[in-house]
């Protein structure tokens, strides 16, 4: 039961597990401190930490009982160990360098595997996290206001392929150009031809993972 997230979701098991492991010091606690620590180290948004954050203590909490109790079931989650590395590599060897940087650390972790630290990080990263950043200037023709919430839903949606990088600001030098019309609404010049690209409004889930290969494509 306890090495399940939703256990401790009802009532107040939470909390109650987690003044446990305080209390007792278990290694299950060591890998929650070394999670924050890290985590606060590297500035990561506080609010998408603030707003996941009994889920998140849920998943730490049960991933580390399950690899401290069953470390000869582990094999279970190779599948989710093998999806990461094909489809997110920087963000695979991210993880497993944090898992040995922790085992390193700290005695009490040596039964860590690197699932056990990738589903608590992507409750509040993008796996996309560790690629290169890219830089995009975004266009429209909308109203301030309803400029900045598209720009925003737009950089999330891309951000399950891509690093991305949304901005507005005339001032800023992209490394591509994103319009919702053919035409430069903005007049600036940059001392460097800047790729554009041209969507429209709406977008299926489909053509938001086809944008993000045209913008591979743009920038290799």
């Amino acid at each position: 039961m306890q090495s399940r997230a939703a256990f401790y979701l009802k009532e107040d098991y939470l909390q109650t597990a987690l003044r446990i492991h305080t209390k007792i010091a278990t290694p299950v606690k060591q890998l929650q401190t070394s999670f924050y620590s890290y985590i606060h180290s590297n500035r990561f948004k506080s609010a998408q930490i603030h707003s996941k954050k009994s889920l998140l203590n849920s998943t730490l909490l049960a991933n580390g009982m399950h690899g401290l109790l069953f470390p000869q079931f582990s094999i279970v989650k190779h599948e989710i160990t093998s999806f990461i590395e094909m489809s997110y590599p920087a963000f695979h060897r991210e993880i497993n360098r944090l898992t040995e940087q922790f085992k390193n650390e700290s005695e009490e972790l040596d039964w860590l595997h690197s699932w056990n630290l990738a589903e608590a990080f992507m409750l509040i990263i993008s796996p996309t996290y560790f690629n290169k950043e890219i830089k995009i200037k975004f266009e429209s023709d909308l109203p301030i206001g309803l400029e900045l919430a598209y720009m925003e839903i737009l950089q999330e949606q891309l951000s399950m392929y891509l690093n991305v990088v949304f901005t507005n600001d005339l001032l800023f030098k992209p490394e591509l150009i994103i319009r919702t019309t053919d035409t430069s609404l903005k007049t600036v010049t940059y001392e460097e031809d800047v790729p554009c690209l041209t969507i429209s409004y709406e977008m299926s889930s489909e053509q938001i993972y086809l944008l993000s290969q045209e913008i591979k494509k743009l920038l290799e």
